[in-house]
């Protein structure tokens, strides 16, 4: 399914936004390529 939102472009993610996320780096180019998961 493809996303057809608009989102605002250059935004900052703040200190605290990013506490609120999981990065976990894919099995393939794993330094370049991330998951995102919610805190839960």
């Amino acid at each position: 399914q493809v996303d057809t939102n608009k989102y605002e472009l250059k935004r900052k993610v703040t200190d605290e936004e990013f506490t609120k996320i999981q990065l976990f780096p894919c099995e393939i180019l794993g330094n370049w390529n991330y998951v995102i998961k919610p805190r839960r």
